[in-house]
């Protein structure tokens, strides 16, 4: 549907055009609470269509620590069980 043409938006088109807007405002959750998805379902969205979020470069705090090579994966150790350090 064109822009302007005065018809309703699919909720597909809907949703592209609110990802698009607002990716920059509101952090993941939120986004996906917008639309009434999971941020999962936005992440798939995101791909399919093509809406990739800039990465941030130099990052602090959860992501930053998430994404380090000697942070622990979802608060699991390193080191194999039973491994002495």
């Amino acid at each position: 549907v064109p822009k302007g043409s005065g018809l309703p938006l699919s909720i597909e088109d809907y949703s592209k055009e609110i990802i698009a807007q607002y990716q920059d405002q509101y952090g993941e959750a939120e986004l996906a609470a917008l639309l009434g998805i999971g941020r999962k379902a936005l992440w798939v969205r995101r791909r399919q269509w093509g809406l990739y979020r800039p990465r941030e470069r130099g990052g602090t705090g959860a992501d930053a620590a998430r994404l380090s090579d000697d942070a622990p994966v979802d608060g699991l150790p390193l080191t194999p069980t039973g491994a002495n350090p």
